[in-house]
C-alpha cells in the first residue's frame, strides 16, 4: 500500500465508512485504529469566525458552540449580513462550525475568503496566520490523501502565495506563521512548515519575487512524492531498514515524475523538489550530485526541512528545541548543508524560539 490513504477528515466527512477496495489494502489493525481515531474525533470542523465574510454565502449550515452544544445560525445558502457577524461577535463567538460531512464545502469558502481575510485591517496578524495556517495544512491534506492531480497539487501550489503576500507585505508574518505552526509531524504540516521557513530564509536573503515563488511552490510539494512509498514504511515509528531507506529514497524521483507528469513544466521548482536531499559534499540522494549541481532553493528547502523534521514531535520521539536543533545541523552536518545559508537561518531563527 502506498502512502495515500484518505484523511480523517475525509472518512468523516462521509460518515466512517471505509469502501472494499480500501478495505483489501488495510490490515484489520489499521481498519480498528481508522475507527477508532474516526470515533474520537470532534464531530464538528470548525473555524475563525474572521473567516466568514459579510455579503457572502455559504454552502453549508454553519454553527456556533453553547455551553458545550453545538446551535445551529445560518443555513447553507444562507446570505451573510453585517447584522448577523455583529451579533456573533457581541456573544462572544470567536470559532463558528460546520457538521464534518460538509468540511469539504467549508474548506473551499475558506480558501476562497483568504485574499479577504489576508486584506482586512480589523484582523490581527496573529489571526491571519492561524487562518492562511489552517487552511493550507487542509489543502496539503487533501493533497497527500486523495489521488493525485493537477487540480490538487494547482490548487496547493496557489495555497502558498497569501502566505508569501503576507510575509512579503510584513516580514514579522514569519514569526507568525512560526508560532501557530504543527508541534506534532504529519507530512501534511510537516509540508507547510517547510514552506515557512523556505520563504522565511528566502526572505531574509533577499530573494527576488519570481524566486520566492518557484521557492515556496517546491517547498510545500517537495514530500509530494512519499504518496507512492508504503504508508507502513512512511508512517513507522522507528528507524527504517536498509531496504526500507532505500525505497525511502526514491520519493524526491517520485515527486518530480508526479509533477511533470501532472502539467508542473517549471525546471527551477522540479529540481529543487527533486534535489532536497542532495548534500554538497555528494552523499546526499536520489543521484549523489555535488555542490555544485545543486540549486540554492534545493539547499534552502534541505535546510528547512531538516530544522523542521527536529523540531516535531513524532510517535517516537520528542521535539528537539531551536536551540539543539541549530546546534545539531552546525556541527554534525558539516560538509553537508550551505554554510552561509546555515548561517542566515540561525541569524533568522533567534528569537523565534520553538519549545526554547
Amino acid at each position: 500500500m502506498t502512502g495515500r490513504c484518505l484523511s480523517m477528515r475525509q472518512f468523516r466527512a462521509r460518515g466512517g465508512n471505509i469502501s472494499q477496495q480500501e478495505a483489501k489494502s488495510l490490515s484489520d489493525d489499521q481498519i480498528r485504529q481508522i475507527k477508532l481515531d474516526i470515533h474520537d474525533m470532534p464531530e464538528y470542523y470548525g473555524m475563525p469566525l474572521s473567516v466568514i465574510r459579510e455579503n457572502s454565502t455559504l454552502n453549508f449550515d454553519l454553527f456556533v458552540k453553547v455551553s458545550d452544544q453545538f446551535k445551529k445560525v445560518l443555513t447553507r445558502s444562507g446570505a451573510v449580513t453585517k447584522n448577523f457577524l455583529d451579533a456573533l461577535r457581541s456573544a462572544d463567538h470567536e470559532s463558528v462550525y460546520t457538521p464534518y460531512e460538509q468540511s469539504g464545502a467549508a474548506l473551499e469558502y475558506k480558501e476562497s475568503q483568504l485574499d479577504s481575510v489576508i486584506r482586512d485591517p480589523e484582523i490581527e496578524m496573529d489571526e491571519k496566520s492561524e487562518v492562511i495556517y489552517s487552511t493550507a495544512t487542509d489543502i496539503a491534506e487533501e493533497l497527500f490523501n486523495s489521488p493525485i492531480t493537477a487540480d490538487n497539487i494547482n490548487r496547493t501550489r496557489s495555497v502558498v502565495r497569501p502566505m508569501l503576500e503576507s510575509v512579503l507585505a510584513d516580514y514579522t508574518t514569519v514569526e507568525s506563521l512560526i508560532a501557530v505552526s504543527s508541534y506534532d509531524y504529519y507530512t501534511y504540516t510537516h509540508s507547510v512548515d517547510v514552506s515557512i521557513y523556505s520563504i522565511g530564509l528566502g526572505q531574509a536573503l533577499g530573494l527576488e519575487r519570481n524566486s520566492m515563488e518557484r521557492l515556496a511552490e517546491a517547498a510545500i510539494l517537495h514530500d509530494v512524492g512519499k504518496s507512492q512509498i508504503d504508508i507502513a514504511i512512511v508512517n513507522k515509528p522507528g528507524r527504517l531498514t536498509s531496504e526500507e531507506f532505500e525505497a525511502m529514497k526514491m520519493h524526491p524521483v517520485f515527486a518530480y515524475e508526479i509533477l511533470r507528469h501532472n502539467g508542473l513544466s517549471d525546471m527551477v521548482i522540479l529540481e529543487a523538489v527533486r534535489d532536497h536531499h542532495e548534500k554538497l559534499n555528494g552523499t546526499g540522494y536520489p543521484k549523489g550530485k555535488p555542490a555544485d549541481q545543486i540549486s540554492q532553493l534545493a539547499r534552502i528547502i534541505a535546510i528547512a526541512d531538516i530544522f523542521n523534521a527536529l523540531t516535531t514531535r513524532r510517535s517516537y520521539k520528542e521535539a528537539l528545541t531551536t536551540f539543539d536543533a541549530l546546534k545539531i545541523m552546525r556541527d554534525h552536518m558539516e560538509g553537508e548543508l550551505d554554510k552561509e545559508l546555515l548561517k542566515a537561518f540561525i541569524y533568522m531563527m533567534a528569537g523565534k524560539h520553538k519549545g526554547a
